[in-house]
């Protein structure tokens, strides 16, 4: 690697640096509490005993750590999750190969889970609006993948997502208090391939232009016909799928072709800390192009995710390779970093750096009239020979890199959505092959609002009056009863082991040991030795209605 692109590959990594060190460790930090139901119990996840906040996008996973992003709510005996976001902006890609336009990119997914004694079944569903854009996209430097018209790639453009992007139900078996086996099905789906899809990714998902890198990490999200398998123990997840290779087509309205199960793969996933999340993958692909049905690609990832929370904000940073072995023709690899910070619930500044080798920037050229490529190879074929040229031709394949920088200033935040603006700006470097396609350093801006629901990392309740006493009922014959409004001072005070009865909204009541109390989260924690999936038992304070001491309980 030349020193100038060390130079500029650590320019575009320092507010990287920054985000996930400097200032987190100025802050607070407390660990997160797990998503819960309105009557507070916690919302385990779809594919074995742990908190649902693990989980991200088909069956793969996150840190422990990433804030409740959406809104959960229960019916019945069933739980349920929504997300969602949507981007009205306007993009203006510089340089030769550039235009501008305005676009809209957007999601809503709901999940749904219900539990037996120790099974769990459930459902995942995701939509788009993406094809209101057209079959085009819209436009992006350097980006690649899919096609329009079914007949020429796409190429400078982002693909739109499909309406309808993931219909999946789940079954999980616990087998013992940490491991669990499970099933998932879509159609479509998401594969055992690659790490969270970029717009699922805590540390991406606020960034409204896809990464150029997504054909080689996680452009599998959407595969119409999906089978997974896995087992869970611990921390540690090992899972393979079967599914249709084929990317869909133009047609984002509809629903594909009878899915077809003729490609594989395998992922092992671990959470070594709560704050962490990494994965392991490797695939084959049947077929992925369709503009190219005779090309099949073989592809391996590997990732790791880092969040830190605290009171009112958080910071989130991901790590991701990929390579894809297209067979017959040529081997290209990937990679990516990219951070998010958001303080105080209203500033969010992300950024991402990728480097991605790339053969098909200039598909309408006789590949052997270029020099000055990463690397050259004589071949037989390529997607791209020109209409009726002849074998062999020389294939240059370039590496490029860009980095995004931007922010969103939430103006507006209610309880179940908040409306922000936002802007960023790219800057693309190109070999000097590509610089009379490009210019010396192509560049973008991107202005856009957005609306995203649920409010993100819980805002802190309000310190209790100094006037505030706590209660403190008699050893001897304790009778008193907290009501909720003084449970906050209540807590604060109380001894942990004190022994307590508690109300819930739900109508419920519980016996169980205090642990301790979280004033950030409006958490309470019991010890819950009868339920040993956990050591101890989360509640919100909102679910609670009432508290009856049952021995001494001041500190």
């Amino acid at each position: 690697m030349s020193i100038l692109r060390r130079s500029r590959l650590v320019f575009a990594l320092l507010p990287v640096v920054l985000i996930s060190t400097i200032w987190g460790d100025t802050l607070s930090t407390v660990p997160l509490s797990c998503l819960y139901d309105p009557a507070g119990h916690p919302m385990l996840g779809l594919y074995g005993p742990y908190s649902m906040s693990r989980e991200a996008s088909g069956t793969s996973w996150q840190p422990d750590a990433t804030p409740p992003q959406g809104i959960d709510w229960t019916k019945g005996n069933w739980q349920f999750m929504t997300d969602g976001f949507a981007n009205g902006g306007y993009t203006n890609q510089l340089g030769p190969r550039g235009t501008d336009q305005g676009f809209t990119t957007s999601m809503l997914m709901l999940n749904g889970e219900r539990s037996f004694e120790r099974d769990t079944v459930g459902f995942r569903a995701m939509a788009s609006l993406d094809p209101l854009m057209g079959p085009k996209g819209y436009p992006e430097l350097l980006q690649t993948g899919e096609t329009a018209d079914g007949v020429t790639p796409l190429v400078d453009r982002q693909h739109p997502h499909n309406l309808l992007s993931e219909l999946a139900l789940t079954e999980n078996h616990q087998l013992t208090d940490d491991s669990s086996v499970f099933i998932y099905g879509g159609l479509p789906g998401e594969p055992a391939l690659g790490p969270t899809a970029f717009m699922h990714r805590l540390s991406g998902e606020d960034n409204p232009m896809a990464p150029i890198s997504h054909q080689w990490m996680d452009s599998t999200h959407i595969t119409y016909g999906v089978l997974t398998a896995g087992y869970i123990l611990g921390d540690f997840k090992l899972e393979g799928s079967s599914f249709r290779g084929r990317e869909p087509d133009q047609n984002h309205w509809a629903l594909e072709e009878t899915p077809k199960l003729d490609s594989y793969s395998g992922r092992l996933s671990y959470n070594p800390t709560s704050q962490w999340s990494s994965q392991v993958s490797w695939g084959h692909l049947t077929s992925p192009e369709q503009l190219f049905p005779s090309s099949h690609v073989n592809r391996a990832t590997a990732s790791a995710s880092y969040t830190r929370a605290w009171r009112d904000g958080w910071s989130a940073t991901t790590f991701a390779w990929g390579r894809n072995w297209n067979q017959s023709y040529d081997t290209l690899d990937a990679a990516l970093v990219e951070s998010s910070l958001n303080i105080h619930n209203v500033h969010t500044f992300f950024t991402r750096f990728e480097y991605v080798q790339k053969d098909d920037l200039t598909p309408a050229l006789p590949l052997n009239s270029l020099t000055g490529g990463l690397f050259s190879k004589d071949i037989d074929y390529h997607p791209f020979f020109p209409l009726g040229a002849t074998a062999p031709f020389t294939i240059n394949i370039f590496g490029v890199e860009q980095w995004t920088l931007g922010y969103i200033y939430d103006f507006a935040q209610g309880n179940y959505a908040k409306w922000g603006i936002g802007a960023s700006a790219a800057l693309s470097f190109v070999p000097a092959a590509l610089k009379p396609f490009y210019g010396s350093f192509p560049a973008a801006y991107t202005l856009f609002l957005r609306v995203k629901l649920g409010k993100g990392t819980s805002a802190p309740i309000p310190a209790a009056s100094p006037s505030a006493t706590p209660l403190s009922p008699a050893p001897a014959a304790p009778i008193t009863l907290v009501p909720q409004d003084q449970l906050g001072s209540y807590f604060e005070h109380c001894k942990p082991g004190t022994l307590l009865q508690v109300s819930l909204r739900n109508e419920k009541t519980f016996v169980a040991p205090f642990s301790s109390y979280d004033a950030v989260n409006d958490t309470v924690w019991f010890l819950n030795p009868s339920n040993s999936l956990f050591k101890t038992r989360g509640i919100r304070m909102e679910a609670i209605t009432i508290v009856q001491p049952l021995q001494s309980s001041t500190k």
